[in-house]
């Protein structure tokens, strides 16, 4: 077993979200409020960069990164 990260516990909050940085955790959840998933998108990376008030290459970094970490997560948790 090993120890990966000492802090406060909430509940309601997903073990998938928990690998995630609170600014990821935070343009996933703009992603998501905006559309930006739904089939077709309602939003693009600019209108989410917008919302952030980040440029649409650091949205785009972060969105990389953010599907990266969930995907890893979930295709092998023992990662």
């Amino acid at each position: 077993v090993e120890l990966e990260r000492i802090g406060k516990f909430d509940g309601n909050v997903s073990p998938l979200l928990v690998s995630l940085t609170e600014r990821q955790q935070e343009v996933l959840a703009t992603a998501v409020s905006h559309g930006y998933y739904d089939m077709p998108r309602d939003a693009t990376q600019v209108e989410l960069a917008d919302k952030l008030d980040l440029s649409p290459g650091t949205v785009a970094d972060h969105l990389r990164r953010i599907e990266n970490t969930l995907a890893t997560t979930v295709a092998n948790p023992w990662v």
